[in-house]
């Protein structure tokens, strides 16, 4: 088969400055707006008069929880944070050809091609996900949604198709 360009798949999710700015903002946002609204006495009063009303162990320990120890949760914070900040992309399209896959970076419009035989796929979460790694074109093991890309569907059925499964 020759190079012959399939299909093109656009990575639609943000994994730009831009993008993971945004992301760390909205999760430390809600983050710290549940931490200040439940360190307020009168809303500890109504979690305190709830949890007493009911007979379940399991909402007790909850709002005790979220009354002291909801501090504890800024640790894993910080880690996803320092996660997001250095994750990164080094591509933003998949190219499907009749022989191999290219990821291309459109700022540098640099394409590291792979033969399908040099491509590692396996399932993500209940197959929502995939995860892609080739070293013949420097991908580091990494998941992605289907839904990241645009035409999902079609890049999901070229690559259950094409590429070499785990």
């Amino acid at each position: 088969m020759d190079k012959n360009l399939l299909s093109a798949h656009r990575l639609l999710s943000d994994y730009s400055a831009k993008g993971k700015l945004k992301t760390l903002i909205t999760g430390w946002a809600i983050f710290i707006g549940i931490l200040i609204v439940t360190k307020i006495p009168s809303v500890q009063n109504v979690m305190i008069e709830f949890s007493n009303s009911v007979t379940v162990d399991w909402v007790t320990s909850s709002v005790k929880f979220l009354i002291s120890g909801l501090g504890y949760v800024a640790v894993p914070m910080l880690i996803g944070t320092l996660m997001t900040v250095f994750k990164k992309q080094n591509f933003d399209e998949i190219r499907l050809y009749g022989t191999g896959i290219g990821f291309l970076n459109s700022k540098s419009q640099e394409e590291h091609y792979a033969a399908y035989s040099d491509v590692k796929f396996s399932y993500g979460k209940m197959r929502d996900s995939f995860w892609v790694e080739s070293k013949a074109a420097s991908i580091k093991s990494t998941e992605y949604g289907w839904r990241e890309f645009a035409q999902p569907d079609i890049l999901r059925g070229s690559i259950e198709k094409y590429g070499r499964w785990n």
